[in-house]
Formats: structure tokens, sequence, C-alpha cells
């Protein structure tokens, strides 16, 4: 009994220690993920086929940018070493909307998925 007492007084002073000392580095001047989704529409298409293939397409594009261009595709404004850290995430997906315009028309839009990340300042050193 008495070492199952000292093991949770150790792993309690454990996470307090441990959330205090995280909480001095951000105020410190580290980096926070920011996790960001963004959804892209592709023009309207009169086949569903072609729209899902314009959506593959961006998507594709999207997947071998660089991260410069990911910055600016998104709008992401960072500052210093973190500028480089932006990233997709796993799960981005393509998907169609079947719509109809002003001329009676059926059409199809391609509707890209897509999640980010990068590093945010969280401190001013």
């Amino acid at each position: 009994m008495k070492t199952k007492t000292a093991l949770l007084l150790t792993s309690t002073i454990a996470l307090m220690s441990s959330n205090a000392f995280a909480n001095t580095l951000n105020s410190n001047g580290m980096y926070t993920v920011v996790e960001r989704n963004k959804t892209i529409h592709t023009e309207s298409m009169t086949s569903k086929d072609a729209a899902y293939q314009q959506g593959l397409t961006i998507l594709t594009q999207l997947q071998e940018s660089s991260p410069k261009e990911l910055k600016r595709e998104f709008n992401v404004f960072t500052v210093g070493s973190a500028s480089s850290q932006i990233q997709l995430k796993d799960g981005a997906y393509v998907t169609t909307q079947e719509f109809m315009n002003a001329d009676g028309q059926v059409q199809y839009k391609g509707i890209v998925n897509v999640g980010y990340q990068y590093l945010e300042r969280t401190g001013n050193s």
C-alpha cells in the first residue's frame, strides 16, 4: 500500500512539473503546432469524372508543393525558422458536388479537403 501511495504521489508531481515546464518553455519563445483545414473548389465541369480528376490534380499539386508555396496557398504568415515547417497532414481527400446552373444544366465541382499544420511562435524570444 505504501508503494502505491508513493508511486501515485511521484506520478502527480512529475505531471505537475512537466506542465509547468512546458508553460515556461512556451512563454520563453517556443513554438506551438497550429492545425488548420481548407476546402478548395474546382471550376465547374460537365462530368463527375472530370470534376474528380481536376480535384485530384489540385491535391497532387499541393502534395508536391514546397513549404513556401504552401504558405502562399494557405495564407500562412510565420516568422523565423518555423517558416519552413508547414506541411500537409495525412487524410486529404477529393469529393464532388453536383449542382444545376442558371441554364438548367447539371454540372459538377471537385472539392479538395486538406489539413495542414505549421509552427507558430508563442513567445518573444
